[in-house]
C-alpha cells in the first residue's frame, strides 16, 4: 500500500507532533524504508542474473570458437559479426565503419526505372531476333 501524497509534508495531524513516541514513523519513512530493502534485493538478483548470463555467453564463445572453423563462409561471417559487435559493445565503442543506408526510390523514379527496363527488354527482344 502507498502512502505517497496521503499526508502532506509539513502539516500535522491533530495530536501529533515532530517527534513521534514510542519509535513509530511516519507513512513516507516506511514507504522509504521498504524501497532502500526492495532496491536492494533488486539489485541482488540484477548480479546473480548478470553472473549467470556471463557463464552462459563464456560457453557460447567457447563452442563457438570450437566449431567457427567448420562452419560455412555464411555462418562463419555472421559468426564473426556478432562476435566483433560484442566486443564493441563490451569495450563501449562504436564501429568505425558506416552501415549501409539504401534510399528507397520514390513513385515516380519507380515509374522511371521501369520504363527504362521494358525498353531494355525491347532492345534485347530485337537483337534475340
Amino acid at each position: 500500500m502507498s502512502f505517497e501524497g496521503f499526508f502532506d509534508k509539513g502539516t500535522k495531524r491533530e495530536g501529533e507532533s515532530k517527534g513521534r513516541a514510542g519509535g513509530v514513523s511516519d507513512p513516507a519513512n516506511q514507504r522509504s524504508q521498504v524501497d532502500c530493502r526492495e532496491a536492494a534485493e533488486i539489485s541482488a538478483r540484477k548480479k546473480s542474473i548478470v553472473g549467470i548470463l556471463s557463464n552462459v555467453a563464456e560457453l557460447g564463445a567457447a563452442r563457438m570458437e570450437e566449431t567457427i572453423s567448420k562452419a560455412s563462409l555464411r555462418d562463419a561471417t555472421i559468426g564473426t559479426g556478432v562476435a566483433v559487435d560484442k566486443v564493441l559493445a563490451l569495450t563501449s565503442q562504436t564501429p568505425s565503419i558506416n552501415i549501409v543506408n539504401i534510399p528507397m526510390p520514390t513513385a515516380e523514379e519507380r515509374a522511371e526505372l521501369t520504363a527504362i527496363d521494358r525498353k531494355l527488354d525491347a532492345i534485347a527482344a530485337k537483337l534475340k531476333a
